[in-house]
C-alpha cells in the first residue's frame, strides 16, 4: 500500500503528500521518494538535492522551542558555517525560522553537497522540519513555494516497515 502521492501542480513544482505524517508540500518536479524509514522521516532526491522530512511531535510551546534550539545548535560551529539566513520569515500564511548556510566544498568529493537549508513549521501539537542539502546554492526563491504551500491533514495511514525474508545461513553463499 503506498503511504505517500505525488501529483501534478503548476510550474516547476509538484506536491508531495505524505499520508503518514499527515501533511503535503511543494517539491521540485522529478524528485525521487524514498519512504522505506517513513516511521522517521521522508526522502526526496534528485541529481543535485537531498530533502528530509521529519514530524516531531511538538505538544506545547516549551516543546516546540527546545526542539528548534537543539535542532540548531549545529549553528555554534562559526569556523565550517557560513550563515547567510536565520530568522523566521513568514511566506503566505505559513511561517517558518529559516536558517540557511553554506560549507567549503569537501575536495575529496566531486559531487559534495555544501549548501543547506532547514526550515520549521510550527503547528499545533508538530513541528515538521525540512531539511534540504545540494550540490548548488540554494536561495529563498527555492524553498519560499515549500513553505507557502505547506499544508497539514489528518494522517490516514499507518507506516509499516518493508517486510524481510528470512535467509538460510547455509546457503547463503556470502561471496
Amino acid at each position: 500500500y503506498e503511504t505517500y502521492d505525488v501529483f501534478s501542480a503548476e510550474g516547476p513544482m509538484t506536491r508531495f503528500r505524505n499520508f503518514v505524517d499527515g501533511y503535503s508540500i511543494a517539491v521540485p518536479r522529478g524528485m525521487k521518494v524514498d519512504m522505506s524509514r517513513g516511521d522517521l522521516y521522508a526522502v526526496l532526491t534528485n541529481e543535485t538535492t537531498r530533502m528530509e522530512i521529519y514530524r516531531q511531535p511538538t505538544p506545547n510551546k516549551d516543546e516546540q522551542d527546545s526542539y528548534i534550539y537543539y535542532s540548531n545548535g549545529f549553528m555554534d560551529n562559526k569556523i565550517d558555517h557560513k550563515v547567510s539566513v536565520n530568522e523566521i520569515r513568514a511566506f503566505g500564511k505559513n511561517s517558518a525560522l529559516v536558517t540557511a548556510w553554506d560549507r567549503e566544498p569537501a575536495a575529496a568529493i566531486p559531487t559534495d553537497y555544501n549548501h543547506y537549508a532547514s526550515f520549521d513549521i510550527l503547528t499545533e501539537g508538530n513541528t515538521f522540519s525540512v531539511f534540504i542539502k545540494s550540490t548548488e546554492p540554494l536561495d529563498p526563491s527555492y524553498y519560499a513555494p515549500m513553505i507557502a504551500g505547506f499544508k497539514t491533514e489528518e494522517p490516514t495511514k499507518a507506516y509499516h516497515p518493508p517486510r524481510t525474508r528470512a535467509v538460510n545461513m547455509e546457503t547463503r553463499g556470502w561471496n
